[in-house]
């Protein structure tokens, strides 16, 4: 079982789709994609997509102790955070990109093998996104720098397979 595989395939599949993201936007021409939660009050202006907190709940697919399969079912957060200098034109670009992720998160390839990129440890995702639980906050004003900052989080289902020894 391999969180840290997930948010990665996550993430590199975001990136991949930078240009879907911000298309038919004008404040962005790009997105910033992590895999950990940053400093947010360091991040300045752009468009960043993160993978926030998540819960797993595994179970036993075969077998009693010792080899088997066990699936694992992950409610994670993507998060999308913005700071734009225009409140109008920003927050309708934020939820123009915001629409354009979740399109990508629903159609992010499954039924394909990860790698943890620290442990090595391999498993099999057989579901990411059949469920999106969507929220955009309110704009915030940052008064001192003049931007108005945009935050939007997505609650997704990830389904994994892993052998277990």
């Amino acid at each position: 079982m391999s969180r840290l595989a997930i948010k990665q395939y996550i993430i590199t599949q975001i990136a991949a789709q930078e240009a879907a993201i911000v298309n038919n936007t004008t404040t962005w021409t790009h997105v910033i994609t992590m895999r950990q939660v940053p400093k947010f009050e360091k991040l300045g202006l752009g468009l960043f997509v993160i993978t926030g907190p998540s819960r797993r709940v595994e179970s036993r697919l075969s077998g009693s102790r010792g080899a088997g399969q066990k699936k694992a079912i992950y409610r994670m957060r993507i998060w999308m955070h913005a700071a734009a200098k225009d409140d109008q034109v920003g927050g309708d670009d934020f939820d123009v990109a915001w629409e354009n992720l979740l399109q990508v998160l629903r159609t992010i390839n499954v039924q394909v093998g990860i790698t943890d990129p620290e442990t090595g440890v391999q498993s099999w995702l057989h579901e990411i996104g059949e469920n999106i639980d969507d929220t955009i906050e309110e704009p915030r004003q940052s008064a001192n720098q003049g931007l108005i900052r945009l935050f939007g989080e997505a609650l997704i289902t990830v389904e994994e397979i892993t052998n277990t020894s």
